[in-house]
């Protein structure tokens, strides 16, 4: 999969909102909370670490060869700083790094420009590994639960989008801003996010 394919997004933040059940359209009241965008992210790695596949989907179609358009790489903690998405710990976005399968699923995931996330509660995998909560899908979408979400970014164009917003923030500290200092600092937070 060539890097041209790979985006990084928010596809959730902490705060209240209403979702619906699929299974009956009823409303439910969602509550993020930092503690539960952590334990989403650790989740994702003890998944991912099992051999799972986390898919990028569109619409929250039921899954299948068609309705797959690519992999979510990794989740993790962010900030917005202007508009780049900036690897936090105590971030108050979930992050996602995703790999487009193809330049046609590029284009409808640039189109709608959302995402949203597929929460299953208490998932068993085929290991036989339970998940209180498991992200088991992040999905494309027009009208996310949580909106207000930045655009999608090639997955290089963020990382340098992040290093100058940082820069811009802390203009005027005593630490270095130098754009290598930046990148180093940078890619110091993604070396510690699996990436």
């Amino acid at each position: 999969m060539t890097s041209a394919l790979r985006y990084r997004k928010d596809c959730a933040r902490v705060g209240q909102f209403t979702a619906y059940n699929p299974s009956n359209g009823k409303p439910v009241q969602l509550e993020i909370t930092p503690t539960r965008l952590a334990k989403w992210v650790r989740a994702f790695e003890n998944f991912t670490d099992a051999g799972n596949l986390v898919d990028l989907t569109a619409n929250h179609e039921p899954r299948g060869a068609h309705s797959v358009y690519g992999r979510v790489l990794s989740l993790f903690r962010a900030r917005a700083v202007g508009d780049a998405l900036v690897l936090d710990d105590d971030g108050d976005r979930l992050g996602a790094d995703v790999a487009f399968a193809d330049a046609e699923a590029r284009a409808v995931g640039l189109r709608c420009d959302s995402l949203s996330i597929e929460v299953e509660e208490d998932f068993l995998d085929g290991l036989g590994n339970h998940y209180p909560e498991a992200i088991t899908a992040v999905t494309i979408c027009r009208q996310p639960v949580v909106n207000g979400q930045l655009q999608f970014r090639e997955l290089e164009s963020a990382r340098v989008a992040a290093s100058r917003s940082l820069r811009r923030e802390f203009a005027g500290e005593t630490r270095d801003t130098s754009a290598a200092a930046m990148a180093a600092a940078t890619d110091d937070m993604i070396s510690r996010h699996r990436f």
